[in-house]
């Protein structure tokens, strides 16, 4: 067997779940213009985990292009009600070439001193970036004499991006550890600390709604939409629910063996997986009567969108989409489409773990469609399947050549400049981005992506012109 052919066996067996060697030595290799669901250790702590947290004001220790990403990480939430204060804001140490030969800590200092007295947040938390941690700030003893001086809470969050530990598991420890147990009033009969990275904006407005006609009482809600207050509290919950396929369970198992609160996964997106997580978490409770006004919520929600839900169905009904989404929203997009009657015929990963070179793509693939498409014969037949799905690690070329074949109507995402608008008369869409406020979480979530994708069907300008490469050949 060739190494070729043999590294494209063994990047497939890991993609059904099998472990790779441990001294591979490929890495992720990104591709210029194209969003990738990863990022590094500072960029999870500050965007995913501390930004949504309204009232508490980040200071960026490093240098200003580190801090820049304050203000494009998109959690500011919507403007007016609950916008975050300081979210967009880009607050920075700005470390120059002086500070790292002489150290930064008298800077920090003053950054903490002067965020204090000009804009008296809440709390401040303080992101260490990589060049803090080569030099050898001690962050830690700087915000213990701030707080102390300046009696207002000042956390250290050691995210210099080449940690191998998650931002978020970095910062979701230190915000537990140390700002949580402090009770503030009174909570309802169910409490449950909702733990989602898309709890804000219009997804917030979805959600508080769900969870109120169930009576849920959301104390505190970590990577999403919170407060300083809220986050004193957390403990308050009997329950913590993670609807994020970005974290891992880690900071849910620290709140349960701190607080002795229950925890559970649960997903919001599509149909079947937003009822399954209500009953979940109606089960955990062991109520009667709460789970008998579970299951009246969902009959009534299903009952209130069905005009809309089916026409949409028989709007989208046959239609075939490709995914080129992140590795963190493949599975929920595919979710969306399969309610509404769309087949999903391709879905690739851009963030299969470490295993992914630059010039190359996971690809899973009915096994009906490979047959359709007599994919042998072309030269892109699976490397292996697992009864239904066929996978293959294809090169630009031969994802050209696949879409060319299996003539998706819609294309999402990612690529979609390279393998849409370039190469096929292909409608693309990029449905992932954070950064608009859009999510499509829940019952009134499934809708809005309906609308969504009708409003990406009926916007391409090659069903009124041909597209320029079939006017112009020579």
């Amino acid at each position: 067997m060739s190494e070729q052919s043999d590294d494209r066996v063994v990047r497939c067996s890991w993609f059904r779940g099998e472990r790779l060697p441990q001294n591979s030595s490929k890495k992720l290799m990104r591709i210029p213009g194209v969003f990738y669901g990863g990022g590094c250790s500072y960029m999870a702590c500050r965007g995913l985990l501390m930004g949504p947290i309204h009232d508490v004001l980040l200071i960026t220790h490093g240098p200003v292009g580190c801090g820049f990403f304050s203000g494009i990480n998109g959690r500011d939430g919507k403007a007016g009600e609950n916008r975050s204060s300081f979210a967009g804001r880009c607050f920075s140490t700005d470390l120059r070439e002086k500070d790292i030969v002489f150290g930064g800590e008298d800077k920090l200092y003053e950054a903490i001193y002067e965020a204090a007295k000009r804009f008296a947040p809440a709390a401040i938390a303080v992101c260490a970036t990589c060049p803090v941690g080569l030099i050898g700030d001690d962050v830690e003893a700087v915000t213990r004499r701030a707080e102390s001086e300046l009696e207002i809470p000042v956390l250290a969050l050691r995210c210099e991006g080449f940690r191998d530990e998650p931002g978020w598991l970095t910062g979701g420890r230190e915000v537990v550890s140390s700002w949580s147990g402090r009770s503030l009033g009174k909570v309802g009969d169910f409490p449950i600390h909702y733990m989602s990275e898309s709890y804000w904006g219009d997804n917030q407005v979805v959600m508080e709604r769900l969870f109120g006609l169930l009576g849920y009482d959301v104390v505190c809600s970590l990577m999403g939409s919170t407060t300083f207050e809220r986050i004193q509290r957390c403990h308050e919950a009997r329950l913590v629910v993670l609807d994020s396929n970005k974290a891992i369970d880690a900071v849910p198992e620290l709140l349960s063996k701190k607080y002795g609160c229950g925890w559970m996964r649960a997903t919001f997106t599509g149909l079947a997986e937003t009822i399954h997580s209500l009953r979940g978490m109606a089960a955990f409770f062991d109520d009667n009567t709460h789970s008998v006004r579970t299951e009246k919520v969902i009959e009534s929600e299903l009952e209130r969108i069905k005009p809309e839900f089916d026409r949409y169905k028989e709007r989208f009904s046959g239609l075939r989409a490709a995914l080129f989404e992140d590795i963190f929203r493949s599975d929920a997009y595919a979710a969306l489409l399969s309610d509404l009657q769309v087949e999903v015929i391709l879905i690739s990963q851009d963030y299969s773990a470490k295993e992914v070179k630059d010039d190359s793509f996971f690809l899973h693939v009915s096994l009906a469609l490979c047959r359709v498409l007599d994919l042998a014969s072309v030269g892109l037949a699976p490397e292996s399947d697992d009864g239904c799905r066929a996978f293959f690690l294809l090169t630009r070329d031969e994802v050209r050549s696949f879409l060319d074949l299996a003539s998706p109507d819609v294309c999402f995402a990612g690529i979609e400049e390279e393998f849409g608008h370039k190469a096929s008369r292909i409608r693309s869409e990029q449905f992932t981005s954070e950064e608009r406020g859009v999510q499509y979480a829940g019952f009134d979530g499934l809708i809005r992506f309906a609308s969504d994708l009708a409003m990406a069907e009926c916007m391409s300008h090659w069903q009124i012109e041909p597209p320029i490469w079939e006017t112009h050949r020579s």
